[in-house]
C-alpha cells in the first residue's frame, strides 16, 4: 500500500513540474515571427507576451550556424526585431534556403527551415548575375539606416527616378553619404544605387546597428 502511495505521489510531482514548466514556456510563447529582407539583410520580428523571457535567435545555413542573437523581454507587448546582414557571407547551395530558429527561455517557440525568402537582389549580387555588377564593395563607413517617411527615389540629387518609385517609412537600406549640398543621400536600393531627400534618413536602432550615425562625408 505503501509503494502504490509512493508510486502515485510521484506521478503527481512530476505531472506538476510539467505543468508548471508548460505555463511558463506558454507565457513567454512569442507571436508568430514576422520575417522579411531587403537586400542582403534579413529582418525577424515578434512581440513578447510577457516579461522576463529571454530569446534566441538562430540563423543556421548548410548546417552551420551562421548568425545568432538574444534578447530579453522587458514588458508584455515588446517588440523584438533582429537583423542579420549576408551582404559579406555567401549563401550556401548545399542544402536550399536557410534555418530559421527561435527559443523562448530555451525552448523551440518557432522554426522556419528552410526559408528561401532572402531578397532576389542579394540573391543574384551573389551568385554574379548580369545586372547586379554595379555593386562594388560598400565603403566600410556605409551603415544601414532607416527611413523616417516615405520619399521617392532619384536617380541622381533632384532627378527623380524612372519608373517613379517610392520607399516606405520603416524600410531600411544601405546609406552611402550625402551629396556636396546635404540635401540628398545616397543609398543602395536592390542592384542600384540611387538617391533620397536626405530628410528621409535616420539612424537604424534595430539590434544590429543600435542607432549607428549615418555617414557624413560627401559622395558623388
Amino acid at each position: 500500500m505503501k509503494r502504490h502511495l509512493f508510486a502515485v505521489g510521484l506521478v503527481v510531482v512530476l505531472l506538476s513540474a510539467f505543468a508548471l514548466t508548460g505555463t511558463s514556456f506558454a507565457a513567454g510563447t512569442p507571436t508568430d515571427p514576422v520575417v522579411t529582407s531587403l537586400f542582403c539583410t534579413l529582418h525577424i520580428e515578434f512581440d513578447a507576451p510577457a516579461a522576463g523571457v529571454e530569446y534566441l535567435v538562430e540563423v543556421w545555413d548548410d548546417g552551420v550556424l551562421v548568425f545568432s542573437d538574444t534578447g530579453i523581454s522587458t514588458a508584455a507587448g515588446q517588440t523584438f526585431h533582429f537583423s542579420f546582414d549576408f551582404t559579406n557571407r555567401t549563401i550556401g547551395q548545399l542544402i536550399p534556403g536557410l534555418g530559421l530558429v527561435l527559443y523562448a527561455d530555451g525552448s523551440l517557440a518557432w522554426r522556419a527551415d528552410p526559408y528561401t525568402g532572402l531578397d532576389e537582389g542579394c540573391l543574384a549580387f551573389q551568385g554574379n548575375e548580369p545586372g547586379c555588377d554595379v555593386l562594388a564593395p560598400l565603403p566600410k563607413t556605409a551603415v544601414v539606416a532607416s527611413f523616417v517617411q516615405t520619399e521617392p527615389l532619384y536617380s541622381a540629387p533632384g532627378v527623380l527616378d524612372e519608373p517613379a518609385l517610392s520607399i516606405e517609412a520603416g524600410k531600411t537600406a544601405w546609406a552611402i553619404g550625402p551629396d556636396a549640398s546635404g540635401k540628398y543621400y545616397k543609398i543602395l536600393w536592390v542592384c542600384d544605387f540611387l538617391w533620397v531627400p536626405a530628410s528621409a534618413l535616420g539612424p537604424n536602432y534595430d539590434n544590429v546597428w543600435q542607432g549607428t550615425p549615418l555617414p557624413n562625408a560627401p559622395v558623388s
